[in-house]
């Protein structure tokens, strides 16, 4: 069952579904019942999942938390990834592009 909800040998997320997985408080969980390696790019690591808006409900935008994502990648429910060298970054360029 889990080749037909998840085809692919992984499943790659951006940094919207980190955030909002973060936000919801069931990340871990929810990484926990996904039966296929789950990555997310060093880029959306480094430079895009930083924070989420947490209160109050009046003006949500007023207090942030950090997103901190090293226990998931320590209990190897979430894996980092980078592109390995240049060629593999003109293949994703050319793939978007064409898309």
């Amino acid at each position: 069952m889990s080749d037909n909800l998840f085809p692919r040998s992984s499943v790659i997320l951006d940094a919207c579904c980190i955030i909002n997985l973060y936000a919801s408080g069931h990340m871990q969980s929810i990484l926990e019942s996904i039966p296929k390696p789950v990555v997310i790019s060093a880029y959306v690591h480094d430079m895009e999942a930083h924070r989420i808006y947490t209160g109050p409900d009046e003006d949500v935008m007023r207090e942030t938390e950090l997103i901190n994502l090293q226990p998931f990648v320590d209990s190897k429910l979430l894996q980092v990834v980078s592109l390995d060298d240049g060629l593999e970054a003109n293949t994703v360029v050319s793939f978007f592009c064409c898309c």
